[in-house]
C-alpha cells in the first residue's frame, strides 16, 4: 500500500510539471508567433491555437520526456528530506546527522 501512494505521489508530480511545460511551451509559441508576424506597420497575432497544436500533436513527447525527468527530480528532493528528518528525529538532535542531512538538502536543492 505505502509502494501504490508513492507512486500515486510521483505520478501526481508528473501530471502537474507536464501541464506547466505545456502552459509554458503554448506562451512561448504565442509569443513567438506575434514577434515573427509583427512589422513596423502591423502588430503581429498571437495564435494561441496554434500554440496548442504544436504542442499536442509535435511536441508532446518532448515535453512528457521533459516533465518527467524533472517529476523525478521533484521526487529524489522530497525522499531525500523525509530520509533526513527521520533520521535527525531518530538519531536525538545528533549534530553529525543534522549536518549530513543539511548538506544532502543542499545536493537536492542544486539539481
Amino acid at each position: 500500500m505505502y509502494y501504490i501512494a508513492m507512486a500515486m505521489f510521483f505520478g501526481l508530480l508528473w501530471i502537474i510539471a507536464f501541464f506547466n511545460a505545456q502552459q509554458s511551451f503554448i506562451v512561448m509559441v504565442a509569443g513567438c508567433s506575434y514577434y515573427f508576424d509583427s512589422s513596423a506597420t502591423q502588430d503581429g497575432n498571437a495564435d494561441v491555437g496554434m500554440g496548442v497544436k504544436f504542442a499536442w500533436v509535435n511536441h508532446v513527447g518532448s515535453l512528457a520526456m521533459g516533465s518527467f525527468i524533472v517529476a523525478l527530480v521533484e521526487f529524489l528532493r522530497v525522499v531525500v528530506a523525509v530520509i533526513v528528518e527521520q533520521a535527525t528525529k531518530a538519531s536525538g538532535n545528533n549534530p553529525v546527522v543534522k549536518c549530513i542531512g543539511c548538506v544532502a538538502n543542499c545536493c537536492m536543492e542544486c539539481l
